[in-house]
Parts: C-alpha cells; sequence; structure tokens
C-alpha cells in the first residue's frame, strides 16, 4: 500500500514501482494499492481509505503480507493497530517522517510520535540503506534491526556528456533537495564554462522554485541555467546522454536513487555529506575511491571549491569518470531488491 503516484516524481514512488514491476516479473503474486491523500497529513477520507484497504486483505498463516510505505504507514499507527490482527505488516520506511527538512516543530513532534507508534505495530521495518537503518534505530525505539533493501538500477548506456559541462540535478523543488546552495556555488564561477540544467517537478507545498528562478535571474544566470521541468523516458535519457556532473546537496537522503542513475552513466557526483548519498556514491562495502565528493551541504564554498577543481582539472575529470565506470559495474538490479523484501516479509 502506498500513495497514489503525484505529478511530481519522487524517489520513494520509484522505489515502490521498480519493487512492483520486479516481482511481477519474478512471478510473484502481489497487488498494487494505491491510496490517495495528502500523506504524511491525512484527512479522514485518506485515513477511511487506508482502513477499508486494510481490512480488504486476507488474514491467517496464509494470508497476505502487507508492505505499507512509510508515507502512509508510518502517520497512521491506529489504523495498522486495528488491523494487525491476523496480518504480517511490514513497514518501508523510505525517509523518517520527522527528517523532512523545513516542518515546523509542531508538525515535527506530532508525526514523530505517529510513525514511533506504527514502528511498534509493524512486525517488519524495511529500509533503503544501511544509512537509513542506522539513522531509524538512531531515531526510535526499535524491537528488531531494520532490513536493508538497496535500490536497484536499471543498465544504462555511458553519457556522453557536453561541451561545455553540463551539470545536471535531477529532484523535486523541495527545501530539502537545497538548489539554492548549488545556484550560490556557481554564481561564483562564471569565469569558467559550465551550463546547469535543473529537472524536476514544484511540489503543492513549500516550492522552492519561484525563490530559485528569482536567483538565477538576478545573478544574470539565464543564459547558463535551465529549468526543464519534469522529465521522462527519453526526454529524461537525452539529458543523462549530455551530463557530466550530478549535484545533489540535499540536506536528507536516505539513499539518494538519482546517484545510482548517473553513476550507471557513468556520470560522477557531487552528494551532501552525511547523509544517505554517500553510501549511493561509494556502494554498501566503500571500498572504491569515489567517484566524486561529499560536502556539507551548508557550506556553499565547499562546494564552490569543489566544483572550480573539476572544472579546472581535465584529469580530475577523467578519473572521477572513471571511478564512475568502475561502481557502475557494481550496481545491482532491481529483482535483487524485490527478491530481499520478498524473504523479509515471508513472501
Amino acid at each position: 500500500m502506498r500513495p497514489a503516484p503525484g505529478l511530481v516524481p519522487s524517489g520513494g514512488t520509484l522505489y515502490d514501482e521498480r519493487v512492483l514491476a520486479a516481482w511481477r516479473r519474478l512471478g510473484m503474486a502481489c497487488r498494487d494499492v494505491p491510496l490517495p491523500g495528502p500523506w504524511p497529513e491525512p484527512d479522514a477520507a485518506a485515513r477511511a481509505r487506508l482502513a477499508a484497504a486494510l481490512r480488504s486483505c486476507r488474514v491467517g498463516p496464509d494470508g497476505d503480507r502487507v508492505i505499507l510505505d512509510g508515507l502512509v504507514g508510518g502517520c497512521c499507527p491506529a489504523e495498522l493497530a486495528d488491523a494487525r490482527a491476523g496480518l504480517a505488516l511490514a513497514l518501508l520506511v523510505h525517509l523518517p517522517l520527522d527528517a523532512e527538512p523545513g516542518l515546523p516543530d509542531a508538525a515535527r513532534a506530532r508525526l514523530h510520535a505517529a510513525e514511533q507508534d506504527a514502528l511498534a505495530v509493524a512486525g517488519r521495518v524495511l529500509v533503503p540503506s544501511a544509512f537509513a537503518a542506522r539513522d531509524l534505530a538512531a531515531r526510535f525505539a526499535l524491537s528488531e534491526a531494520p532490513v536493508v533493501a538497496r535500490p536497484g538500477q536499471d543498465p544504462a548506456p555511458l553519457a556522453d556528456g557536453s561541451d561545455p559541462p553540463l551539470l545536471v540535478m535531477v529532484g523535486a523543488f523541495t527545501p530539502g533537495k537545497n538548489h539554492a546552495l548549488a545556484l550560490a556555488a556557481l554564481a561564483a564561477l562564471t569565469d569558467r564554462p559550465w551550463r546547469l540544467t535543473l529537472a524536476g517537478g514544484e511540489p503543492a507545498r513549500a516550492s522552492t522554485l519561484p525563490a530559485l528562478r528569482h536567483r538565477v535571474a538576478a545573478a544574470g544566470l539565464g543564459g547558463r541555467v535551465r529549468f526543464a521541468g519534469v522529465l521522462r523516458d527519453a526526454a529524461l535519457d537525452a539529458l543523462w546522454a549530455a551530463a557530466d556532473l550530478l549535484l545533489l546537496p540535499s540536506l536528507a537522503e536516505t539513499y539518494g536513487m538519482v546517484v545510482s542513475e548517473a553513476l550507471a552513466r557513468g556520470v560522477p557526483c557531487l552528494v551532501g555529506a552525511g547523509t544517505g548519498a554517500v553510501e549511493a556514491l561509494v556502494g554498501p562495502a566503500g571500498s572504491t575511491p569515489p567517484a566524486g565528493a561529499a560536502l556539507d551541504p551548508d557550506d556553499p564554498e565547499a562546494w564552490r571549491a569543489a566544483l572550480a577543481r573539476w572544472l579546472d582539472d581535465p584529469g580530475l575529470r577523467a578519473a572521477w569518470r572513471a571511478r564512475a565506470v568502475l561502481r557502475r559495474a557494481e550496481l545491482r538490479p532491481w529483482d535483487d531488491t524485490a527478491r530481499t523484501i520478498a524473504r523479509a516479509v515471508g513472501g
């Protein structure tokens, strides 16, 4: 059970859809239950839809194994508690509800309390990374360690790159994605050749897009920065084919699937230090030199300096590209993710 997909794609939505597709490809019986509603702040109608969906599940030893996306299940502990008798419930936590940047204190506290209760009800907890497992254990009292089911990645052709170098940011225009930091860093590098494409959707609430457009205009960067909107399929593939470097200065990431998308094409990445995106960059074992760098997402000067080095040094660009190609070979398919989740819930 998951939020009904909206107009703005998210990493959680993509993860859910890829796992569902993998189960079907592997011949595993599954049912997709998208639930409309203003998750994770559900109204009465959304709660009623969730409760009805849970009541429709088969109970007993041979009953349904129910996996709830954390955006739906994490905020509805009462509905989970009412339905748990005879049901195997698992909670898939893409990002803790109280970890979303920009939340008012009261909302953060309310969501934290709800998610703590939901985690206590769920028989199994799933997360997308070892970073996420550690973070969840630090935030909440857990009865057992979460199961790590890292995102997979579809094969993709190596990027050709561009001249001048094309930097890309792919993600919704929310405060947590921290687009403003990248623009601040690049505004100090107008003496170097570069272009930036920002691809992503505008959320219904807390959109940063108007402020970013104003910042680009005020800095005179209109000729270098392109707002591409939501890109899918061939249009997104074309962007990746032209890309030279991914920027992901997010304040919070439990994995950062866009990093895997970049690495699958041999595109190196700059990511926010202290986030799960570092795990995506270096791999689970962290054994290979990074195909890029992890930088403080609150320090635009660090990002400016790293970008300057990359733009100025062809040898560094070649080294990061070579490391990205090495990480590309380590990426695992979505079938592995799907099997991990199925084993965890007894499917």
